[in-house]
């Protein structure tokens, strides 16, 4: 299993004032992850993906396509699951903590 944190390395162990100053380092490599993406015509979204055939779990940043249901899931919970049975993705989809929860 591959887990990417969006917490970088150098920030995981520090107190909150650190964490928010230092921060501000890391946007140009995310911005500049998120234009490469954007100009192939994708999106990120922080997901896992899961390759039962080739039993892999990956979870981190992962590039989706224009049309992949992700991108239409707004605040909601999502799972796209795409087998060699369906030609597009079974999605199941429900409402996520919502924002008064998860600003608590």
């Amino acid at each position: 299993m591959n887990i990417e944190s969006l917490v970088p390395e150098s920030l995981r162990d520090c107190d909150v004032n650190e964490f928010m100053e230092n921060l501000h380092k890391y946007d140009e490599s995310l911005s500049q992850k998120v234009k490469e993406v954007e100009d192939g015509g994708g999106r990120l979204h922080y997901a896992a993906k899961v390759d039962v055939m080739e039993k892999k779990v990956e979870v981190g940043l992962l590039s989706c396509d224009a049309s992949h249901p992700f991108n239409n899931a707004g605040p909601d919970n999502m799972v796209a699951i795409t087998t060699n049975f369906y030609t597009r993705p079974l999605v199941v989809q429900g409402a996520g903590a919502g924002g008064d929860v998860t600003a608590t």
